[in-house]
């Protein structure tokens, strides 16, 4: 029984440091709400967190040989090939 108690206890305090780091985090600091945890305002933050994270990519073969072409044939830098690509599509190989 003190094996589940312990277990309980480490779980409670980490369940608990969990919400309020959560809560430090997405409360505003300035503003009329102040010092208020606004669950709006925490869900806006988090949309835009995931928004600007890097997405992962896949390159397609045909996009790897056209890369390739370009870089070999043509000469042209990574950064040129990167902002042409996303110039010409959405999808960007950097």
């Amino acid at each position: 029984k003190i094996i589940d108690m312990l277990s309980v206890l480490i779980y409670c305090c980490i369940h608990f440091f969990f919400l309020e780091r959560l809560t430090i985090r997405n409360t505003p600091i300035r503003g009329r709400r102040a010092g208020e945890y606004l669950a709006k305002y925490a869900h806006q933050k988090t949309i835009n967190r995931y928004c600007t994270k890097t997405k992962n990519i896949v390159l397609t073969d045909q996009l790897k040989e056209r890369i390739s072409g370009l870089m070999e044939c043509e000469k042209w830098s990574p950064e040129l090939i990167s902002k042409r690509l996303a110039k010409e599509t959405e999808t960007t190989a950097s």
